[in-house]
């Protein structure tokens, strides 16, 4: 086995790549600072990668297929401009970038052994946040994470709770999904989503904090969560795409009382099974436009009155530009 020491190293204006170098034990750069391209380590590469200098990375990080006693050492690491893409490592215990404050592409986690996350400096990731597939996650931490591309957190089992609680804005997409232990989700700060908002496959969660949330460009959903019980949106105002609820078997009050648009209202969906079964009440109170489908189904506590109500009172203003249906709520 050998080891590579550079240890006069300051400056690497291209790639640092370790694929598969069986034969390297230890590799150690220690006055090296900035890498101009990627950085890349995949399958069996040195146990130690000391990089401990390093501030600024100009192009990627990639880990995949890491054994499980690999240590990299990125501790000075402020600013990343391309991509971090963390797959496939049986490296357990934490994760943690303590000094990272920006990433200027995506940050994908995905199919690791770690249990915990911890990105304490960060601040901006240009692109997609993507944490998905990390059977032994048990938590993470942004707590400074302000604006992101788009967050999608899914299928970490033991994964709670989950905080954004500092994020602001989301250009892209929210999607939030198969996390069966998720009890807890804070998005308290969040203002404006570009693309889609959605929950779904949560069957425990009860607790969804979305109190300053303000404008959906795209579609607002909530389905297959059996345990929320009510669901408060107090600073919505508009929903470019559809305002979907279904599934969600104990949600027994609703309220947007400020929304005024939405491009479709779905509450409840197409089968009996997909109805929201216990609930009984809700407040669209300032709902005035709605461009295309108005349809509540199988919401089997949920007087018909109170639902013609509504619909009365939309078309009384801006309208209704689609099909309005009715189906299988509570005759009174």
């Amino acid at each position: 086995f050998v080891n590579v020491h550079l240890l006069k190293l300051c400056e690497i204006g291209g790639d640092v790549v370790f694929d598969n170098s069986k034969f390297l034990a230890d590799f150690s750069a220690p006055k090296l600072l900035s890498i101009g391209g990627n950085i890349a380590l995949n399958g069996n590469v040195p146990s130690t990668v000391n990089l401990s200098k390093v501030s600024n990375i100009g192009g990627n990080i990639s880990f995949s297929n890491m054994y499980s006693n690999v240590v990299v050492d990125l501790a000075s690491l402020v600013f990343v401009g391309g991509e971090i893409n963390i797959s496939g490592s049986e490296v357990s215990g934490p994760l943690s970038f303590t000094k990272l404050k920006e990433v200027g592409g995506n940050l994908y986690i995905t199919l690791n052994n770690y249990d915990s996350v911890s990105f304490p400096e960060l601040k901006n990731i240009g692109g997609e946040l993507r944490i998905q597939n990390n059977s032994l996650l048990l938590s993470f931490t942004f707590p400074k994470l302000n604006s992101v591309g788009s967050i999608l957190v899914t299928s970490n089992g033991l994964l709670d709770p989950i905080d954004f609680s500092t994020v602001e804005g989301v250009a892209g997409k929210v999607q939030i999904g198969g996390n069966g232990s998720l009890k807890s989700l804070d998005f308290s700060k969040l203002k404006t989503v570009g693309g889609e908002f959605s929950i779904s496959g949560s069957p425990v969660i009860t607790e969804v904090d979305l109190s300053n949330l303000n404008t959906v460009g795209e579609t607002f959903s909530i389905s297959n969560s059996p345990v929320i019980m009510e669901l408060d949106l107090p600073q919505l105002i508009s929903v470019g795409g559809g305002f979907v609820l279904h599934s969600n078997e104990s949600l027994g009050f609703f309220s947007a009382s400020l929304l005024k648009s939405v491009g479709s209202i779905y509450v409840g969906q197409s089968v009996y099974e997909d109805g929201n079964h216990l609930l009984e009440s809700f407040d669209l109170s300032s709902l005035s436009r709605i461009d295309d489908v108005f349809s509540f189904k199988y919401n089997l506590m949920l007087p018909t009155s109170s639902i013609e109500s509504l619909r009365d009172l939309v078309l009384s203003r801006d309208g209704i530009g689609g099909e309005v249906v009715i189906l299988g709520n509570k005759s009174e």
